[in-house]
């Protein structure tokens, strides 16, 4: 049984008139594991699913490495050593170890604890089509066409070969198995624990959009563009990269602030506008709470405007809902954290789920984002002194996940090329780029 994906969900035997239920296979984000019950679900059979679930040592969780190659399978059950001094292990039930290409590696590289079956999943995690008698493991599925690890080729030719002239229409992995995986056997693609997670969107320049599949090794990714875009961008990314990638960070470049009258006194709300483009929308965290509530931001009947700011808002909630639990959204918009309310309405917009962060001093990104290279660099508001009263010395607010407490963090954000993406960084001034001392 498969999933819309064409995912492994569930296998059945039937045998005339019993019926078994022999794998189920055990997801997360991606595949974990697999539950093998060999449960027998034919009517007036007196153990019930629940029951069955709860055995230990039948559910195996796959140890994978970098490239998503199960290494290791270990079962649900600890083992218990020692008397005096008693301690545990881990259940072992599959090891192996593999050749470049990902034939496994025969006599001590490869083992399967006593009576248990092999493992059905391995190189590059794909399913071993071991019904054909060639060996455990020497023969895979992927999907669109049948891999021999032996040789490190396809038996069928390529469908997309005409996008790659320079490779063997049998080729796998793009002839380097230590850098690429092969998704489905179609193309080659890098995986690394970074791969799409980390996002800048909105005032980002189009020639980071254009170049952005250049940056596959790097933690972050761009795209111009409002909310809506950054929306379509999120979803390019997951469909062209790996489906079960979640967006882990995403950084915001727009406009914010509030209007001053001629004393410097506010005239109304601090906001934001979710397209940096049109200064004539601007979203305040009184309009987030009431679209929450009423499911727009403005009176019943609203005019044009107020519809336009709904689908924003709108866009922004499917956005928050669609990145990882736990991520975090930053706000590169001047002044937004001076309103605590703003900070509490898109804690409340994101369902709690991710933390936010804003701040109430002005932002820029270092040297801006208009070539690649200055993206791996990007600072967040950190060495620009756009005004002389202004070093951009107070930091970002965090409003953490689960409805969390706001923490000021007098910290500025770090875009970090590899390692950790987002780091909290001591602010630097223009001259020197050295740290800032304040009174």
């Amino acid at each position: 049984m498969r999933d819309a994906q064409g995912n492994p969900l569930a296998i059945y035997d039937v045998s005339g008139s019993v019926i078994t239920l022999k794998e189920q296979q055990l997801y997360g984000s991606s595949r974990l594991g697999t539950w093998s019950p060999n449960l027998n679900l034919t009517a007036g059979t007196t153990t019930s699913t629940d029951l069955a679930y709860n055995v230990m040592g039948q559910k195996y969780y796959e140890l994978t490495n970098h490239l998503g190659n199960v290494m290791a399978t270990i079962s649900d059950k600890r083992l218990q050593t020692g008397s005096s001094t008693p301690y545990y292990l881990p259940d072992v039930v599959t090891q192996q170890d593999y050749y470049s290409f990902g034939a496994p590696q025969p006599g001590d590289r490869t083992y399967v604890y006593l009576t248990r079956n092999a493992y059905r999943y391995g190189f590059n995690g794909k399913e071993n089509d071991d019904d054909v008698g060639k060996g455990t493991g020497n023969q895979q599925d992927y999907g669109m066409r049948i891999y021999d690890p032996r040789v490190g080729r396809f038996f069928s030719e390529d469908p997309l070969f005409k996008n790659f002239p320079w490779y063997s229409v049998y080729q796998s992995t793009g002839d380097n198995p230590i850098k690429y995986i092969d998704l489905d056997g179609e193309e080659p693609k890098e995986k690394t624990i970074n791969y799409g997670r980390n996002l800048v969107l909105g005032n980002a320049n189009v020639n980071t959009l254009q170049n952005s599949k250049k940056l596959f090794n790097d933690n972050w990714m761009g795209s111009n563009g409002d909310i809506k875009n950054g929306l379509v961008y999120m979803e390019q990314i997951k469909n062209n990269m790996l489906p079960e990638t979640k967006i882990m960070n995403i950084v915001f470049v727009t406009h914010g602030g509030y209007e001053l009258d001629n004393n410097g006194k506010h005239t109304g709300d601090t906001n934001f506008h979710p397209d940096y483009t049109n200064d004539c929308i601007a979203i305040t965290s009184g309009e987030i709470m009431k679209f929450l509530k009423t499911g727009t931001s403005g009176k019943t009947g609203a005019t044009e405007l107020f519809k336009k700011k709904d689908k924003y808002i709108g866009e922004l909630k499917q956005m928050f809902d669609k990145m990882g639990e736990g991520g975090n959204f930053v706000f590169s918009a001047c002044r937004v954290g001076d309103d605590p309310n703003m900070g509490k309405a898109l804690q409340a917009l994101s369902g709690g789920r991710i933390n936010i962060y804003v701040t109430p001093d002005l932002v820029q990104i270092s040297k801006g984002i208009s070539k690649i290279n200055e993206l791996k660099l990007g600072r967040i508001q950190d060495n620009l002194l756009v005004f002389k009263t202004s070093h951009f010395v107070k930091g970002f607010i965090k409003y953490p996940a689960n409805y969390g407490d706001p923490i000021n963090t007098s910290k500025n954000l770090t875009l970090n090329p590899t390692g950790v993406a987002l780091e909290l960084t001591t602010p630097r001034d223009k001259v020197g780029d050295k740290p800032i001392v304040t009174p």
